[in-house]
């Protein structure tokens, strides 16, 4: 459906609402915009799809929604659990298999941290680096120019043409409720250290 076809659609259903008192009129333009919104990522990752090569099905349009609106890098448990708590019924293997397809297609990136099962994160383009928590696992991105720079520094000093790089740092988070901290402290207080 064309983008324009879905503004002349929502502008007849949300122009029967003009006569209303403004706070209502405020929450339903907010509410056309947000459909919007909503339409237009659906189209893009439907495009998204085709190009791939993919068929476009309800369950890889979820993965993808998913994927998209979440801040975290998640694994396939992660996507299952989190797709089965908003009503979606999809398959474990069904997802191992689009996922692996999105990959394959260069729609998503897979990551391998250590001690951490693999991670899914959206393709978004820009190069970004990871700081992993060794504790719960938790995942944060960081870009920085001059570690960048640093490196394409060093890659010359050695005589390389630097073509690209992963950067992964290894830390304890600062969340309060870390996962692996309360057991690490009793290993560490039942050793000794």
């Amino acid at each position: 459906m064309e983008t324009k076809q879905v503004d002349e659609i929502l502008s007849e259903v949300f122009n029967s609402q003009i006569h209303v008192n403004r706070p209502v009129q405020k929450y339903y333009i907010r509410e056309k915009q947000n459909a919007i919104l909503k339409i237009r990522s659906i189209e893009m990752e439907s495009q998204d799809l085709r190009e791939a090569g993919l068929k476009v099905t309800t369950p890889r349009l979820k993965m993808l929604e998913l994927l998209e609106n979440t801040q975290q890098h998640l694994t396939a448990e992660a996507i299952h659990q989190k797709l089965l708590e908003s009503g979606e019924e999809i398959g474990l293997a069904t997802i191992y298999r689009a996922l692996s397809q999105f990959e394959a297609a260069g729609l998503i990136t897979k990551h391998h941290f250590e001690g951490v099962h693999a991670v899914f994160e959206l393709e978004r383009g820009p190069h970004h680096d990871h700081i992993v928590c060794i504790h719960c696992g938790s995942v944060k991105e960081f870009y920085d120019d001059i570690i960048e720079k640093r490196q394409s520094t060093i890659a010359e000093k050695l005589g390389f043409k630097l073509q690209d790089h992963t950067l992964t740092l290894y830390g304890e988070c600062s969340d309060p409720d870390c996962t692996g901290k309360a057991e690490s402290a009793l290993s560490e207080k039942k050793s000794g250290r």
